[in-house]
């Protein structure tokens, strides 16, 4: 019988196999890390799905954009103005943001409102 394994677990084999695949095909070093980015840009959406699921965690854009820009929450929050408990809770869905808020994290992220704030009709 088949061993179910923990989140844990199946996030680092996860992690593993999409490194795994992106490694022999990095060419140079930029491209390596271009890949490197890509996949954990993927990672997290596959991680999306799991907090989906259990319903922990709804605003995934705006953690996928954080970590890929590299910054941590206390980051976000230091450089937007709040706390980093406001930014755990935008991105859990606990908290709607005022525009002005949105705004300063788009501006900080580098990316537009519809990318982090609003979803597609078709998701």
């Amino acid at each position: 019988m088949k061993e179910k394994l923990s989140k844990k677990k199946w996030v680092i084999k996860l992690i593993f196999i999409c490194l795994k695949s992106v490694l022999p095909r990095a060419q140079s070093i930029k491209k390596m890390l271009q890949n490197v980015k890509n996949t954990w840009h993927n990672v997290i959406l596959m991680l999306q799905y799991v907090h989906e699921r259990e319903g922990s965690m709804k605003n995934v854009k705006l953690k996928s954009a954080r970590v890929l820009k590299d910054m941590s929450q206390e980051d976000l929050a230091n450089k937007v103005g709040v706390s980093r408990q406001t930014i755990i809770a935008i991105e859990k869905g606990d908290y709607n943001p005022t525009i002005n808020l949105c705004i300063k994290i788009c501006k900080t992220l580098d990316k537009k409102l519809d990318d982090l704030f609003w979803e597609d009709e078709n998701e």
